[in-house]
């Protein structure tokens, strides 16, 4: 009885004040940053939302411009507060194909029209741009993000197997 009593304690003590205030100190760095780059990404929306107002923009235009900044501010999030481990590679690699996908199809491909309607009895004004070359610019980018964060994810695994 004594043993089971004494292995309690040991339990206790292990996960006492001093550990907590120990991983709450580990974490406070990554929090803060976790905080500060969501809160650059809420400004940068608050900022486009001011300088281009919505009446102004064509509405997928808006929720393409949306979606971006909280598909950024997620995985910025995640990213952060995960930092120091194996997820922070997963988060990345995760962002990259995500930001691949949503930005295809957001933009049809690379070609994108768009209707500016007109409030006279002038007809609407039809804009087909064609941006593939950018488009495929901008997927290679991402696609060095992705194979980026999947060697650092080998060199941190590499690294967690050499330590004693």
């Amino acid at each position: 009885m004594a043993e089971a009593e004494l292995e309690m304690e040991m339990e206790m003590e292990t996960f006492g004040e001093g550990s907590f205030l120990k991983l709450l100190k580990s974490l406070l760095p990554r929090i803060a940053k976790a905080v500060l780059w969501t809160a650059f990404y809420i400004l940068l929306d608050f900022l486009l939302r001011r300088i281009f107002p919505y009446e102004a923009l064509p509405m997928e235009l808006i929720t393409t411009t949306r979606g971006f900044i909280l598909i950024l501010t997620f995985f910025t999030l995640a990213g952060n507060l995960s930092s120091g481990t194996i997820f922070e590679y997963i988060f990345g690699f995760a962002k990259g194909i995500s930001l691949i996908a949503f930005t295809w199809l957001a933009f049809c491909g690379g070609i994108l029209t768009l209707t500016l309607p007109s409030e006279t009895s002038i007809p609407s004004i039809y804009v087909t741009v064609d941006f593939r070359i950018f488009l495929g610019m901008y997927i290679l980018i991402e696609l060095l993000g992705i194979a980026t964060n999947i060697l650092r994810a080998i060199e941190f695994l590499s690294k967690k197997v050499e330590a004693p």
